[in-house]
């Protein structure tokens, strides 16, 4: 067993709320080096997550991205766009 798959088989078994830790913590690996099955996880709870929690994900998906990676990072600044459009008033 390699390196990659003992780390995918240990980071399954933590529960998601940990497992958003440690992604958000991980400064040494890009996100690209997560399993893609965590994108999926974090979109399934976008609406129970702080906004704090969903700023760090965007600043820690920040730049160029593609394929699932990319996908979260535009429902993310799209969720955070609603949200702010929806505090607005006008007088």
């Amino acid at each position: 067993m390699t390196d990659r798959s003992a780390f995918g088989d240990a980071f399954a078994a933590l529960p998601f709320e940990r497992q958003l830790r440690e992604f958000l913590a991980d400064v040494e690996h890009p996100p690209q080096d997560f399993p893609t099955w965590l994108v999926f996880r974090i979109k399934q709870r976008i609406d129970d997550l702080p906004s704090e929690v969903r700023q760090a994900l965007l600043w820690r998906i920040r730049g160029r991205r593609r394929g699932p990676w990319r996908q979260l990072k535009r429902r993310l600044a799209a969720f955070e766009c609603e949200r702010r459009s929806g505090d607005f008033a006008w007088p």
